[in-house]
């Protein structure tokens, strides 16, 4: 799964904790995770 985003969402919003989630949701279903490494949602995501 590729999950790209907003740099600019914060920890603690909304958007982020639910990415924040499904990332882990799809991770526990031996989904890789494969992000642009850089802050807001990708950081979630990671």
């Amino acid at each position: 799964m590729t999950i790209f985003g907003s740099a600019r969402i914060k920890p603690g919003t909304p958007t982020y904790e639910s990415v924040k989630k499904l990332a882990a949701t799809l991770t526990s279903m031996d989904c890789d995770i494969l992000t642009g490494g850089g802050p807001g949602l990708m950081r979630a995501a990671n």
